[in-house]
């Protein structure tokens, strides 16, 4: 009976033992917080982060705006490469955050939330619109704002194939023009691309497509003298002369011609 007795208290007392035993090991050390970086190029982000210490992994997580929240969407071994690349779209600004974690049995103990990481994406391509020629020595270029974009770069050949030189960069976004000064006499090939700014890093979008230098449009309405005019000048010039029509013509019809066939910015001659 004794025997028993005794058999049934170093029971009690190994279970009490094994017991704080697994309390103790159910409670991971806390991580410290890990931080967060990246680098965008064209629409994909690749972030990194430091190894940290009691970590068995880390989670990261991507703001949705459609649940007004961060979720999480990647869970990444502390063995493996403290780096991913992750593939969104241009004209995008992301929101990442990342935390780390320690796991024993069946408990988890994670670290305090990163600090978020804004990073953009690259603006789209740029639609060049004009290299008007505005005199013989600048040209005016134009052309459409990328919403995303905090500035632009211009580049500037002689060929349509380069090579081409770097000549404006131009920060903001309130214009999205640029007036160049050129050398008289020569044709110029221009190009222009937006870019953003992340941390610490640049994106770049496209270049646009190769816009060359466009003369000023001329036009020329009048009578007789002008006509004698036209045959001498020729050129891409527009004439609208008529001879001995007087004013009535220039009012009514001439006019009216000159609205059709009108370009942007044109010189006009009466």
């Amino acid at each position: 009976m004794k025997r028993k007795r005794r058999y049934q208290v170093l029971l009690a007392l190994l279970m009490v033992f094994l017991s704080t035993v697994t309390v103790r090991a159910a409670s991971p050390a806390k991580p410290a917080t890990p931080v967060l970086k990246g680098v965008a190029h064209k629409n994909e982000v690749t972030l990194t982060w430091n190894q940290v210490k009691n970590a068995r992994g880390y989670h990261i997580y991507l703001y949705y705006s459609s649940d007004q929240g961060f979720r999480r969407v990647l869970n990444i071994s502390a063995r493996a490469e403290r780096k991913v690349t992750l593939k969104g779209s241009l004209d995008r600004g992301y929101r990442y955050k990342i935390r780390a974690y320690n796991k024993k049995g069946n408990k988890v103990t994670y670290s305090e939330m990163s600090p978020e990481l804004q990073v953009k994406t690259a603006p789209s391509k740029v639609n060049m619109k004009l290299a008007e020629k505005r005199s013989s020595t600048m040209t005016q270029l134009s052309w459409k704002k990328i919403p995303s974009a905090d500035g632009y770069q211009v580049i500037r050949s002689e060929k349509e194939n380069g090579p081409y030189r770097r000549i404006a960069v131009i920060q903001g976004n309130k214009i999205a023009s640029f007036q160049d000064t050129a050398t008289e006499g020569k044709k110029w090939f221009y190009r222009v691309r937006a870019y953003g700014r992340n941390p610490g890093s640049r994106v770049y979008g496209a270049y646009s497509g190769a816009v060359r230098t466009e003369e000023r449009p001329l036009m020329v309405i009048g009578d007789s003298r002008t006509v004698m005019l036209e045959d001498l000048i020729g050129g891409d010039t527009t004439w609208i002369c008529k001879i001995s029509m007087g004013y009535k013509w220039l009012a009514e019809t001439a006019v009216k011609e000159a609205e059709k066939v009108l370009k942007h910015n044109s010189d006009i001659v009466i």
